[in-house]
């Protein structure tokens, strides 16, 4: 028997023993019987909305125990604004398994996402509420066309709503003075806290630099019922990307 064979097929088994034994591990025990009240649970909330068009989003909802375990029971039912989420389990690497709830293309009303959670015995409480994100239009963002930075490259902006961070992606050329053939392009990030109007500079920085993107991003939270275990919280974000011409 060729011992190194048996060596790697030991290691193989222990390795997917331990990721089975992981991914029982963080299954909540809790039972139907268990989950009459939302007490004892954990919601974590993720809204994703164009800023463009609110009603285009998503909303994925996660669920926990007080040991941070996940709750996986499609006996609960997540509502967003009346409609109801659809319970997921999605493969991961390494035969694990991802659960959580998922809906798309909710309706704001009166600018708000409101969700409920239904438990087994049908009892429904207000779980979480957030403010949609104000639309806003890329025509209100001011800028060249083209990302060189030959000169100083200046943008302003206007009406941008809830935006409150800017993130200013830059393509760099660089040349190994070895390899003179070999030509690599990494990115650099720039970050800064903004609000609904406003400009920004970028220094000139010669013709192997240029801006490639401009994305405005709006980040907010909402509330949670006061019941809910700690740490449970809700958020909403949306993103305003403006690519430019670039010429490296």
């Amino acid at each position: 028997m060729n011992i190194k064979l048996v060596l790697s097929a030991l290691r193989i088994f222990i390795a997917f023993s331990v990721v089975l034994f992981t991914f029982s591990c963080n299954q909540s025990n809790l039972t139907n019987k268990d989950l009459k009240d939302i007490s004892i649970i954990k919601a974590k909330i993720e809204i994703h909305q164009s800023l463009e068009t609110q009603n285009k989003n998503y909303a994925r909802v996660e669920l926990y125990d007080s040991n941070n375990h996940e709750i996986r029971n499609d006996t609960v039912k997540i509502f967003i604004n009346g409609s109801k989420l659809d319970y997921t389990i999605k493969n991961e690497l390494y035969y694990t398994k991802d659960y959580f709830y998922l809906g798309q293309n909710a309706n704001p009303i009166n600018n708000k996402y409101r969700l409920e959670i239904e438990l087994p015995n049908g009892k429904r409480f207000f779980l979480a509420e957030i403010n949609a994100l104000k639309p806003v239009k890329g025509q209100d963002v001011l800028h060249p066309k083209k990302g060189n930075l030959d000169n100083d490259f200046l943008f302003s902006w206007k009406n941008m709503g809830d935006v409150n961070q800017l993130i200013v992606e830059k393509s760099i050329r660089t040349k190994d003075p070895k390899e003179p053939n070999i030509t690599t392009y990494n990115s650099d990030l720039d970050t800064a806290k903004i609000n609904g109007s406003g400009s920004f500079i970028i220094p000139k920085s010669g013709k192997d630099e240029q801006v490639s993107i401009l994305n405005f991003i709006a980040n907010q939270t909402g509330t949670v019922h006061p019941r809910l275990l700690k740490d449970s919280k809700i958020t909403i974000t949306g993103e305003l990307e403006i690519r430019l011409e670039n010429s490296l």
